[in-house]
């Protein structure tokens, strides 16, 4: 499967001044594909996918590539303020499964579902200086039957305001915490000592009278599985003084794709 690549514009008008500072911040905070990838494949464990699928904040494209591959979609859509973050090897790994991507360059929370439709998954990691108005707008370009899934930080469920507005209104259908604290800061990979995570998934229900369940998600795994193509290639930037390979010519080659390539 190829798909037909399309370019849009999600919103209108540059950022400046502090919303630009904090893009340049949340820039250097990527999801890593081992991350996207363990995500990804939970949710179609249990049930969770889609024709039409929406990254709403799409960044190096971690997401968009571990969705293309493990969702098949017929309709792949990323979003983000700066479409040059996104890394070669996740753009042709989303064009390869998926029936049609569209890029759009802009901010996520200027789309609107009449412009741009409603999703039946919506996945990614929302920059965290704004989780709750991404998370919000994304529960409104919903499907009937369609699930958003974001990985948040598990400190995201307190609070007196949060647990009685936006619990109240959507509470999530399940949570799943990580079992391994995962770094998102650009560099070489270390664990982090900081802020454990979550995966959120919630359903169009308003006010629903249910408790979420909670299961653990054991991307850790994931991370083993990668520990040696990482290891190889950093013997190659090492060894490749010119610069030529492809993973070494990557800006920040510290991610691994399953290829080896540019993740």
């Amino acid at each position: 499967m190829h798909a037909a690549y399309r370019c849009g514009v999600a919103g209108q008008g540059a950022m400046t001044g502090s919303k630009s500072k904090q893009a340049k911040k949340d820039a250097e905070y990527q999801t890593r594909y081992p991350v996207a990838l363990a995500v990804c494949e939970q949710l179609e464990r249990d049930g969770f996918g889609g024709r039409r699928v929406l990254e709403p904040s799409a960044g190096r494209g971690a997401f968009v590539s571990a969705a293309a591959e493990v969702f098949r979609p017929d309709e792949l859509v990323w979003c983000d303020t700066d479409t040059s973050l996104m890394l070669p090897a996740h753009a042709r790994r989303a064009e390869a499964y998926s029936g049609s991507v569209e890029m759009r360059e802009g901010d996520f929370l200027t789309m609107s579902p009449e412009e741009h439709g409603l999703f039946d998954l919506i996945v990614g990691n929302p920059p965290n200086s704004d989780s709750e108005r991404h998370l919000r707008k994304a529960l409104s370009m919903l499907s009937e039957s369609g699930h958003l899934a974001f990985l948040l930080r598990v400190s995201f469920l307190a609070g007196k305001d949060r647990c009685g507005g936006l619990w109240m209104e959507h509470p999530p259908e399940h949570v799943y915490p990580l079992d391994r604290r995962p770094t998102f800061k650009l560099g070489p990979w270390r664990r982090s000592k900081r802020t454990g995570y979550a995966l959120f998934v919630f359903g169009r229900r308003d006010e629903a009278e249910f408790e979420p369940t909670i299961r653990w998600l054991r991307w850790s795994g994931y991370l083993k599985r990668f520990h040696n193509e990482i290891d190889r290639v950093e013997r190659q930037k090492r060894v490749d003084k010119a610069g030529r390979a492809i993973v070494a010519s990557e800006p920040h080659s510290e991610e691994v794709a399953p290829e080896g390539g540019d993740a």
